[in-house]
């Protein structure tokens, strides 16, 4: 459960995920890779069969298959298939998208509540491997809710929304649990082994000259926990006698 750290840096579930792959599959880094890979082009077809499913006729048939044709093209790609066979952290957070989109495409409300708080943990694992897709995760959560919940069954539905609240508070709470059980330090997400990256003190902002310098460290101090990326940042050029 340690990780091999007591604070984590980098993304923290794909050497989780890893660690199970190895303990099913054995020390089969090939096997491992395909069976990825082929989770990624059957998330991609279910997708697209999902399209076809929601109604009947010619049309939305074809929107089923423009769909699967579009998503194919995407996991099919060649930098997208090394994702996959490298275990990175963006393919298992594109799986959840195409499994999340699925389940969502059908308006019938949940009578259950487990399945509602499945999707909201898996919502939720995205940002244990993708600290920047926070805000797709909270964008999505409302959604999911939105069209899951049974809404003429009060109890129920009061049920079904703490489940799925709380499922996903937890899941987001994974990496801060860890890093205060064994490192002792109140650290969310952090992108890089540099305390610098990610943090800063109240009585340096009150230090900054003036609101816009305020504004201007937080502003970098959240792109770096992001990676958010502006034009001509330096860090996306190569090194000063490099080849890119």
């Amino acid at each position: 459960l340690r990780g091999g750290e007591s604070i984590f840096y980098f993304r923290v579930a794909p050497r989780y995920l890893i660690f199970i792959g190895h303990l099913l599959l054995g020390e089969n880094d090939t096997l491992i890779a395909l069976v990825w890979v082929s989770l990624g082009f059957a998330a991609a077809l279910y997708l697209g069969a999902r399209f076809a499913d929601r109604y009947s006729g010619l049309q939305n048939c074809l929107v089923g298959i423009f769909v699967s044709f579009i998503c194919l093209i995407f996991i099919g790609d060649q930098t997208i298939v090394a994702f996959g066979f490298f275990v990175s952290s963006e393919y298992p957070t594109w799986l959840t998208l195409f499994a999340l989109s699925a389940y969502l495409l059908s308006p019938k409300p949940e009578h259950r509540t487990w399945p509602i708080a499945l999707m909201a943990g898996l919502l939720a694992s995205m940002v244990q491997f993708r600290p920047n897709s926070v805000f797709v995760a909270l964008a999505l959560l409302p959604l999911l809710l939105s069209r899951k919940v049974q809404r003429e069954n009060s109890k129920l539905a009061a049920l079904q929304i703490s489940s799925a609240i709380t499922t996903f508070l937890i899941i987001v709470a994974l990496s801060l649990i860890h890093n205060l059980f064994y490192g002792a330090n109140f650290v969310i997400f952090t992108p890089a082994p540099s305390s610098d990256n990610y943090y800063f003190r109240v009585e340096d902002l009150l230090s900054s000259d003036g609101v816009g310098a305020a504004l201007a460290r937080i502003w970098t101090q959240l792109a770096s926990l992001m990676y958010w990326r502006l034009p001509n940042d330096p860090s996306q050029h190569p090194l000063p006698g490099r080849q890119p």
